[in-house]
């Protein structure tokens, strides 16, 4: 309890820094939110929801099945992406991946 209530003084005194950062967390999840790769993984993880494993050259291939909107011309630029989204897929919507031999793994966890 002790711990607890220490935590709270905390918050009383830094009540300007923590308003910044909530809304810091919130942009962050709406922009995670909005993010076409992200939307495209989750829609993929509902017809398939065992997982998935792909080549980046693969996914840029799903990718045009679901949606025209994506800025990547190359396997290398939206694989990129991905690893740079892994812990914003896990942190958010549980979604574990994994990128081994050239391989790109999703599934929930």
């Amino acid at each position: 309890m002790l711990h607890l209530h220490v935590a709270f003084a905390n918050i009383s005194e830094n009540d300007n820094t923590l308003t910044q950062n909530a809304s810091v967390q919130v942009y962050m999840c709406t922009e995670y939110e909005t993010n076409p790769i992200v939307i495209i993984i989750k829609a993929m993880l509902k017809e398939y929801p065992y997982g998935i494993s792909r080549t980046s050259s693969e996914l840029l291939c799903d990718i045009s099945k679901y949606a025209n909107i994506l800025e990547e011309s190359t396997p290398t630029s939206l694989g990129k992406k991905i690893i740079n989204l892994s812990h914003l897929l896990y942190h958010y919507d549980n979604i574990k991946h994994e990128y081994k031999r050239r391989v790109h793994t999703f599934k929930y966890v």
